[in-house]
This record gives C-alpha cells, sequence and structure tokens, in this order.
C-alpha cells in the first residue's frame, strides 16, 4: 500500500494510492462570476472604460488594474454565488473524487489560480450587460471581439504569483493530465482559440473534456463537449445557473477511480441521459434573422429598458432558439434602429 503527497494551489493533500499507480491531477477550468464578495469600486468596472475595439480598451482597462489602490485577494476568496461554493468544494477534494487544480477563466484579468491575488472588478463575456467586453459592436462580432480580448489579456504577466496565462501553456505545463473546462457557450466560444491550441499539447486528446449543459457545438472541439442537458438537473439539484458545476462534482465523485477522460465522462453522461425521462420539450426551432428582429421589435417597443440576456432566456423557453452572439448582434441592430442608441 503506498501513500503519494500532492501539492494543489498551496495545500498539502495526501492521497491513499493502493498498489496502482499515482493518478494525475485534474486540471478545472471554470468561469469567473459575477458575485463578488467586496464591492466592486466604478473605475474597476468595465463599462467605466470609454468604448472601442478591444485594442484600444483592454490597454486602458489592466492600467487600471494594475494602478488601482484596491486591495488585492486570493481569487478564492473573491468570488461568491452557488456555483462558485460547488467549485471550491472541489478544489477541497471529497469522498471518491480525484485531486484537482482549480483555474479561473476571468474576462477582467484572464487566466488566473485560486491564489492569485485580484482586486474587486467587474467584466464578462457576457454580451449586453453594462460589463460586457464587447459595446455597441465595436471591434467586429461579439465572439471575435471576446477572442480577441482574451489575447491581449494574455500578453499581461497577470497577478501574483506568476503561472500560466493560457489554456494552452497550462496544458503545456501538464501535458498528461486530464483537462476538465467548466463552462457556459459564451465564455466557451471566447476561449475556443486558445482550447484549440491547448488541446495539441496534451499527450492525448481524450484528456480534454467540457460540460456545458445545452452547447452542441464548438468549432473544432465538439467532439470535447459531454453530452449534458437540463434532462439532468433533478440529478444534482439547484438552479438552472449552477448545474455546469454540479454536474462536474457529479462527474468527478462517480468514476469510481477513473481518469475523468473525455470517453469515461461521455460514457457516465450519456448513461445517466439514458436513465432519464425527456425533459419538457427542449428541442427548439431556429429562427432566421428576420424572425428575432421581429420578436426584438415586440419586445423593446413594449419595454424600451428590456435587456438582451432576459429575452434570449424568454425566446428559448418557448422553444425557439437562436445563438447567442447572433442574438445580441441583432438585438444591439434593433434597439439602435428604433431608440438611435
Amino acid at each position: 500500500m503506498t501513500d503519494a503527497v500532492v501539492f494543489i494551489l498551496g495545500r498539502t493533500k495526501k492521497l491513499h494510492l493502493g498498489n496502482g499507480p499515482l493518478q494525475p491531477v485534474v486540471n478545472i477550468l471554470v468561469t469567473c462570476t459575477k458575485r463578488k464578495t467586496r464591492p466592486v469600486p466604478d473605475g474597476l468596472r468595465l463599462g467605466s472604460v470609454p468604448a472601442g475595439p478591444p485594442a484600444q480598451r483592454a490597454p486602458a482597462w489592466l492600467g487600471r488594474l494594475r494602478s488601482s489602490r484596491e486591495e488585492s485577494v486570493p481569487a478564492e476568496a473573491l468570488y461568491a454565488g452557488d456555483s462558485w461554493n460547488i467549485i471550491r468544494m472541489l478544489s477541497s477534494g471529497g469522498p471518491g473524487a480525484p485531486a484537482v487544480r482549480v483555474w479561473i477563466c476571468s474576462a477582467g484579468y484572464g487566466l488566473l489560480s485560486l491564489a492569485s491575488k485580484v482586486r474587486p472588478y467587474s467584466a464578462t463575456f457576457d454580451g449586453g450587460q453594462p460589463d460586457s467586453v464587447a459595446v455597441n459592436g465595436q471591434g467586429g462580432p461579439p465572439r471575435e471581439a471576446s477572442r480577441a480580448w482574451w489575447r491581449l489579456l494574455a500578453e499581461w504577466q497577470g497577478p501574483g504569483p506568476r503561472g500560466p496565462r493560457t489554456i494552452a501553456e497550462l496544458a503545456d505545463a501538464h501535458p498528461r493530465s486530464p483537462l476538465l473546462v467548466v463552462a457556459s457557450e459564451v465564455y466557451l466560444g471566447a476561449v475556443a482559440d486558445d482550447l484549440r491550441e491547448g488541446l495539441g499539447r496534451l499527450d492525448d486528446p481524450d484528456q480534454l473534456a467540457m460540460i456545458s449543459a445545452g452547447t452542441s457545438d464548438l468549432e473544432g472541439l465538439s467532439k470535447h463537449l459531454l453530452p449534458c442537458d437540463a434532462r439532468l438537473q433533478h440529478l444534482v439539484g439547484g438552479a438552472r445557473a449552477s448545474l455546469n458545476a454540479r454536474l462536474a462534482r457529479l462527474a468527478l465523485s462517480s468514476l469510481g477511480g477513473r481518469e475523468p477522460t473525455c470517453s469515461a465522462l461521455g460514457e457516465l453522461f450519456s448513461g445517466l441521459l439514458a436513465e432519464q425521462q425527456d425533459a419538457p420539450s427542449r428541442r427548439r426551432t431556429a429562427l432566421a434573422d428576420a424572425e428575432v428582429r421581429r420578436y426584438l421589435k415586440e419586445a423593446l417597443e413594449r419595454d424600451p429598458k428590456s435587456r438582451p440576456t432576459p429575452l434570449l432566456r424568454k425566446l428559448r423557453d418557448s422553444g425557439r432558439a437562436c445563438e447567442q452572439s447572433r442574438f445580441v448582434s441583432l438585438f444591439r441592430a434593433v434597439r439602435e434602429q428604433l431608440y438611435g442608441s
């Protein structure tokens, strides 16, 4: 019988291994959260930075982060909310779960570890929010602007302690470790280029798996998307907003010692889905641009203060479909046509 001690983000964890080989630590990439444990000053809200293309806006934003006198705290202590509470539990390990390293995809800072010292801030890749990376179509389509923004953040060395600044660097540093990405469709779109490069640096492509409930396509990476959707929500409980995090916890505790590869997790989730009754019709009818514009025009005429995210959720709940970045672009175009801004 053997034991091993691994160092995980400033913590020492002893693993009882029996006679088997040492299992690699799993790298889990999650997204930042809107909720913070500390108040965010106006100057560290991305919406306070003048609109412009990422190449113009990012340096101004990073200058504010570097020069701010706000106290820095470990990222682990800054984020809050249901999803984050689950992620923190994952970082501490648990019965039947492998040891993990947690990494954070932050729209404000770039790639972070739990130990990274960050200031309270507000920035997001989600469109239509006051602190969105993409503003009024400047910098190109929202997804292109988000990808450019992610690349620019990576050029900064980031807050201490030093660590990888891209997913590709992370994969290069841990080529034998499984990489589990837990993110929404919007955040996956923002880091897709980096993910593809990182995939090429892993020893085995099967080491990359992504949990993004309801996301079915990501260019060049679709086969790494695990089959999971709202039908699994009753198994893990909680609100829809924390579904991805809860599914990650379920996955890591249900493999019975097997490595969380894409094939192993795909088999797990496929089996779980096969056991579930179909959720109330989640198959949606895709809409053409003209139909989405008509829907948006009617909604904005009823309430000029409507925001795109609630409108898209309402559209999808009605059984209709539209990809988020396209919906946000159409929302802005219709709003400008109606109200000039």
